[in-house]
């Protein structure tokens, strides 16, 4: 999570500030994950701030695309699958107004009609819907983590203190005491 980030931040900052950016190289093979490798190999092979964070946030537009379709897919099914079920309902309906006579066939015909809108309902709100709430999440936070490996390579690349890179990292936005109504401002 960002605790991880910000303590491996830290860590690279303090890395730099000794030993320069270019020591940093040695941390590349151990690297897992992609985003952050890419960040690291930007900052050694000495990428100024302004186009390391203009390559890492065409990486996340990529990212973003990729996940947006995937989403969206899962949102197309939470929409579609009650109206397959509503067609399954029809043609349960329409075998039952044809068997109207053999009242066998006219129980068969009102559970298919029956099944299908239940069918639709599960698929739409016990799969496609949480998974597309699931992926929305977990999209979001990856693009948090990513947002908080950007601030952090670049306050290298700047040379900021490690200290002020973690809190940067795990506290991404000032924390001000909101004033009360009678104060001065």
């Amino acid at each position: 999570g960002l605790q991880t980030l910000a303590t491996q931040l830290r860590d690279w900052a303090s890395v730099a500030r000794r030993d320069g950016i270019l020591a940093l190289e040695n941390e590349l093979p151990s690297i897992q994950k992609p985003f952050l490798r890419d960040a690291l190999m930007l900052l050694v092979d000495g990428a100024n701030e302004e186009s390391l964070k203009s390559s890492l946030q065409a990486r996340i537009a990529v990212m973003t695309a990729r996940h947006e379709r995937i989403i969206s897919t899962w949102e197309d099914w939470l929409i579609v699958a009650p109206a397959m079920g509503m067609i399954g309902t029809l043609i349960g309906l329409m075998q039952m107004l044809g068997t109207l006579q053999d009242t066998a066939a006219l129980g068969q015909a009102m559970a298919l009609a029956l099944l299908t809108t239940l069918y639709g309902a599960l698929l739409a709100n016990v799969v496609a819907g949480p998974i597309a709430s699931q992926l929305r999440m977990k999209h979001e936070q990856e693009l948090q983590w990513c947002d908080a490996v950007i601030s952090g390579v670049s306050r290298i690349a700047r040379g900021e203190s490690p200290r002020r890179i973690a809190n940067a990292v795990v506290t991404p936005f000032p924390t001000t005491r909101a004033r009360k109504p009678d104060e001065a401002a």
